[in-house]
């Protein structure tokens, strides 16, 4: 497992790995596997559209490589697998014909590309609420605002989430489900559309006057 996270992270090489690979037969399927574990950890397929909200993915390897699906090599490319892509079944129909189309972000990341553009609008709405405070994003799709405890006595923060969505139909990610130490913190998402983002965090601005 420590292994595979390091070929994940680029800081083992995936020839280092092929020596750990147990035997699949001959030393050509093993490369070959090796390749496609790789295309698992490092070249997951993402397509940038004029409203991004999906990301979309695919995994492939060679049946019985790395001794099966028993293995526990196996269970850790599950894992890795599930946590970097989502079953998001409609676009994956659109994966071949996405792969066609021009694949360059560099015009959506300067001033005036809708990347650069949201992400500096959500943080300039955050920390317009009181209490709230937020770094701007320097390439993240996200912003993690922290909530001043003073002001927003937060003791359960996926709670705090749960109560927001409930409250007021906006979905948010929990500080704490990021490994941040106090319940201070939340993560939100600035890929929607400037109108939905003005409409989302003024939502979350309204819930937080009665929550203080």
């Amino acid at each position: 497992m420590e292994r595979l996270r390091q070929v994940r992270d680029r800081r083992l090489g995936t020839a280092e790995l092929l020596q750990d690979a147990p035997s699949c037969g001959v030393r050509e399927r093993r490369e070959r596997d090796i390749e496609q574990v790789t295309r698992i950890l490092n070249h997951l397929v993402q397509y940038i559209r004029t409203d991004l909200k999906w990301a979309s993915g695919y995994a492939e390897a060679a049946k019985g490589a790395f001794g099966g699906s028993e293995s526990p090599i196996w269970e850790g490319l599950t894992l890795i697998a599930n946590m970097r892509m989502c079953a998001n079944v409609p676009a994956q129909h659109a994966i071949q014909t996405a792969l066609g189309g021009y694949q360059s972000v560099s015009e959506l990341i300067v001033p005036g590309g809708r990347f650069h553009e949201q992400s500096k609008l959500a943080a300039k709405l955050l920390n317009e609420i009181p209490g709230v405070s937020c770094v701007e994003p320097r390439g993240a799709l996200y912003c993690f605002p922290r909530l001043d405890p003073e002001m927003y006595p937060i003791v359960d923060d996926q709670q705090f989430v749960i109560e927001l969505l409930r409250a007021k139909k906006i979905l948010v990610t929990h500080g704490t489900g990021f490994n941040w130490f106090e319940p201070d913190h939340f993560r939100l998402v600035t890929l929607p559309a400037v109108p939905e983002l003005e409409e989302a965090i003024g939502r979350i601005a309204s819930f937080l006057e009665s929550y203080a």
